[in-house]
């Protein structure tokens, strides 16, 4: 749904969800390796609304405890703060 043409308020569901499954250590793997991470950095850029980017950023902040997600994450421009 985020890579898609999807509404502005399924992507932040999708973004919600992703935050709520990127808290376990194997989703962050998953998550990472399905290409999730670019997509939730540019809902965070240009998420059409503050929840939006609220979710996107969440899930970002929950997969920077992997440190493979971590490094994907900062290597697109983004760090944990």
């Amino acid at each position: 749904l985020l890579r898609t043409g999807a509404s502005a308020e399924a992507k932040a569901d999708a973004a919600g969800a992703l935050w709520d499954l990127a808290a376990d250590a194997d989703n962050r793997k998953a998550i990472a390796q399905a290409g999730g991470i670019p997509p939730l950095i540019e809902l965070l850029r240009t998420g059409a609304s503050a929840e939006a980017k609220k979710k996107a950023a969440g899930a970002l902040y929950n997969l920077t405890f992997d440190d493979d997600c971590r490094q994907r994450i900062e290597k697109l421009g983004y760090t944990r703060q």
